[in-house]
């Protein structure tokens, strides 16, 4: 990452003092460190470009949501690592709904850190490992989803299901892990290998070109092809002509 920059915002800053010099002498990228989201403005980023941002969200409030927002906003958009005093649901939960990458503790090593950086950079989803051992917060994240959905559809502005280019194993496959079940579980419902659970998980990632288990449960949800709290039977989905099972 020679001569790309790094955005770091965050209080402390003695901490991204060393770690910018020990950089700066490794060749790596320049850190631009900056006290508070608020001291961040749309033109500040059009003029620094930052490759990647770090951002940190042990006390969360409006000026750091704003600020991962309008990182998202940027074109291209810049993926944001979320660091925080100590992981846990609910500080991963807010991490993805802001639209974080990847959730690190701030006292991580500067390697873990700069390895995290250039996953990121070149389009890694470090969260979605994190999802994968934590299949109960998936079902947190459905549950936000789904009173976001409903709050839509009392307004108004839900929108129709499009064609799904899932199978039938693929729906109910991906309706377990929406239902917070873990690999091991599903192919046991299933009564089929953990191996062809994963297969399973990835071509349905391809085929819904989803970051992730929570993207894909997302994308689903929002198309209205899985729904939690109903038998996969009655979801109700629009599967396309010649998709089997």
């Amino acid at each position: 990452m020679t001569g790309q920059r790094v955005l770091a915002v965050d209080s402390h800053a003695q901490d991204w003092k060393g770690l910018s010099d020990a950089l700066a002498a490794d060749g790596g990228p320049e850190i631009l460190h900056v006290p508070s989201a608020s001291a961040v403005s749309s033109r500040w980023l059009e003029l620094a470009r930052p490759r990647v941002a770090l951002v940190d969200v042990t006390l969360p409030g409006p000026a750091v949501v704003a600020l991962m927002s309008m990182l998202g906003r940027q074109w291209p958009p810049v993926p944001v690592v979320a660091l925080c005093d100590g992981i846990d649901d609910a500080r991963i939960s807010f991490a993805i709904s802001a639209g974080a990458r990847a959730c690190l503790d701030r006292h991580v090593s500067p390697d873990q850190l700069i390895h995290t950086i250039r996953e990121v950079s070149s389009g890694g989803f470090p969260l979605a490992r994190e999802l994968a051992t934590r299949p109960s917060l998936i079902c947190q994240l459905v549950s936000e989803l789904q009173y976001r959905l409903r709050a839509d559809e009392s307004q108004g502005a839900a929108t129709a299901a499009g064609p799904c280019p899932l199978t039938e194993r693929e729906l109910a496959i991906l309706q377990m892990v929406a239902d917070g079940k873990a690999n091991k579980e599903t192919a046991v419902t299933l009564d089929i290998a953990e191996r062809t659970v994963k297969n399973h998980l990835a071509n349905i990632f391809g085929k819904l070109a989803a970051r992730g288990r929570a993207h894909a449960v997302r994308l689903a949800m929002e198309n209205r092809w899985i729904c939690t709290g109903l038998p996969h039977e009655a979801l109700g989905r629009t599967v396309e002509p010649g998709v089997a099972a």
